[in-house]
């Protein structure tokens, strides 16, 4: 294992190198219609839908994401906060 986190962190790829990486993988997600076209998004938007997407609240995301502040959790996290429909009565309250 020690072997393996040596490489790991050893190892360098160039930005080129991730760049055609990800037009690949893009590539053969719009042939295997797993996304279509339209929906493409760039690498740097992994980030902003990891953190989006991961359960739980700001210090949970904080934690998942490896920001060392908040602020870069808020600027990356498009979560969209959850409301009761104006006029509708919820069946349990919170206390």
């Amino acid at each position: 294992m020690d072997s393996f986190r040596r490489i790991a962190r050893d190892m360098r790829v160039s930005k080129s190198a991730m760049n055609s990486a990800w037009r690949r993988a893009v590539a053969q997600a719009l042939e295997a219609g797993v996304m279509l076209e339209g929906e493409q998004f760039g690498m740097h938007g992994l980030k902003h839908r990891g953190i989006t997407d991961t359960e739980g609240n700001a210090d949970d995301k904080q934690q998942a994401s490896g920001h060392k502040t908040r602020q870069m959790v808020e600027h990356y996290d498009h979560s969209v906060a959850t409301v009761d429909v104006a006029g509708k009565r919820v069946k349990n309250p919170p206390k």
